[in-house]
């Protein structure tokens, strides 16, 4: 049992990078902050922060402001990413 647990905090350190946060694996383990779901079609603002763009756009119609950071951000700042 020890070792199964060490072997799980030696994946949990790997994966972790240099910044000693999790790095996500893939598009797919990404969550949109907004709608919590995986990112679909891709976006961000001068901030970097990554958002679904209906997400980004519906919460930009409301206040222009990033969901996340709260930066002041306008829809026409909004950048789909592309990969």
């Amino acid at each position: 049992v020890a070792a199964a647990a060490a072997a799980a905090d030696a994946a949990a350190e790997a994966a972790a990078g240099a910044s000693g946060r999790p790095q996500p694996r893939s598009l797919s383990d990404t969550k949109c902050p907004v709608c919590l779901d995986p990112i679909k079609e891709p976006a961000c603002g001068p901030c970097g922060h990554a958002f679904c763009h209906g997400c980004i756009k519906q919460a930009l119609s409301k206040a222009a402001k990033c969901p996340s950071c709260r930066k002041a951000m306008r829809a026409k700042q909004v950048h789909r990413i592309f990969f």
